[in-house]
């Protein structure tokens, strides 16, 4: 009880030294306080004199910020605005309420508009791409000639009437290289189809 009511009469004498306008320094050493943290209970809840008062470098930009936060500015727009840094922006304004979020139906009408404004760009690009490539090789897809492009498949029997004659492949080129070549097992009475892409 007696250390308590120590500490409330140190608390008394160190506020009124503090509203006498004597520094934390000077406080310590007239009222032989040896540790910080003492001082700081004795001296919590009092605010420092205007006198040790400073102006901060950025007071300034922190009132803009705080305004432009009022305005349902978010951080990254703040931030292109004054040309801080996102974590002064988060400590000059976090105590502020937060802009009202988009809505799922806002969400999804920004979205399919990015993508609608996509398309729109990357769209007749990729057709011209795909118009360049048909152009380039249409003079030599369509025909069984030396040099050109040929993709050929040949099965014994006919596929339009017997599906299952897929399943029985003979022969097989792709780009002019052949990969298998089974024709000259077949005897010349057996039917089969050639298809070429």
């Amino acid at each position: 009880m007696a250390e308590k009511a120590a500490f409330i009469e140190l608390r008394k004498q160190a506020i009124a030294l503090r509203r006498a306008g004597k520094s934390r320094r000077e406080i310590k050493e007239l009222l032989a306080i040896t540790s910080n943290w003492t001082l700081n209970e004795v001296l919590r809840g009092e605010p420092p004199q205007p006198w040790t008062w400073r102006p901060n470098a950025k007071d300034d930009l922190r009132a803009k910020a705080r305004d432009l936060r009022e305005q349902d500015l978010d951080y990254e727009q703040i931030v292109a605005e004054l040309r801080v840094s996102k974590s002064s922006v988060s400590l000059w304004v976090r105590d502020l309420p937060r802009p009202p979020g988009l809505s799922y139906e806002e969400c999804r009408k920004r979205s399919a508009e990015g993508v609608r404004r996509y398309w729109a760009v990357e769209g007749p690009i990729r057709e011209a791409e795909r118009e360049a490539a048909r152009a380039a090789a249409a003079d030599q897809i369509g025909q069984l000639k030396p040099g050109y492009f040929a993709d050929i498949i040949a099965v014994n029997g006919d596929p339009l009437t017997d599906i299952s004659a897929v399943t029985r492949v003979i022969f097989v080129m792709k780009n002019g290289t052949v990969y298998r070549n089974d024709l000259s097992r077949l005897s010349s009475s057996s039917n089969f189809t050639a298809s070429s892409n």
